[in-house]
């Protein structure tokens, strides 16, 4: 059975009381233990910039691996300061790559680097000039405790920003609007038809484009 782990439980409930609690596990009554996870080694192709509502976010697209019974070929590096720690270099790059919990695909560690990373000094959406932050506070708005790069776009007009915000909104966490998807909410947005929340509640405007679509 594909499992990521095992809890065994005693027998004995007058010692298992005397066990203690996670926030994850509410029970004293076992021990809980997981496999060691699975690792592929590969190739680096590049670095991807994924451009989302707040971030720029790396993401490694490598020579795809068969992990836990799937096919990956990428995986979020979250941030520079991450990029920096593992030593991501250019194509090239040899890395082992895992699936957290059987789910998330993550660059564990650099095998041996080539060539340099790089940072994207424009946006690559809308390709407005891009900002490296350290995190904010309210006095010193670039630098914070953790010291953790993020890159950012510096248009707040950007379509992709608008684009994750309004997916966030019709998605069902948010007001649970059927037959919209990200991919039409990228076709409103190029059209001009939508820039704002309200837009969305407003299409009727574009009846007849709609029709052609």
């Amino acid at each position: 059975y594909p499992v990521d782990g095992l809890v065994v439980c005693y027998e004995d409930t007058e010692y298992a009381q005397t066990g203690s609690i996670t926030g994850h596990h509410a029970t004293r009554a076992g021990l809980a233990f997981k496999w060691q996870d699975e690792v592929a080694d590969t190739v680096l192709k590049e670095v991807e910039w994924s451009c989302a509502a707040s971030t720029i976010s790396p993401v490694a697209i490598f020579q795809p691996v068969e992990l836990e019974g799937t096919t990956v070929k990428r995986a979020s590096l979250c941030n520079i300061s991450e990029c920096e720690r593992l030593g991501i270099g250019g194509p090239g790059t040899q890395i082992s790559v895992i699936k957290a919990n059987k789910i998330i695909p993550k660059v564990i560690k650099v095998t041996q680097s080539a060539g340099t990373f790089s940072v994207p000094n424009e946006c690559p959406v809308c390709h407005a000039p891009t900002i490296i932050r350290y995190g904010r506070t309210a006095t010193t708005p670039d630098v914070s405790a953790s010291g953790t790069k993020t890159l950012h776009c510096t248009n707040p007009d950007c379509p992709a920003k608008q684009l994750k915000k309004l997916a966030r909104f019709v998605s069902k966490e948010g007001m649970n609007i059927d037959g919209i998807s990200e991919q039409t909410l990228s076709k409103f947005i190029n059209l001009g038809w939508v820039s704002e929340y309200a837009d969305l509640y407003d299409l009727r405007r574009h009846i007849r484009g709609l029709a052609q679509m």
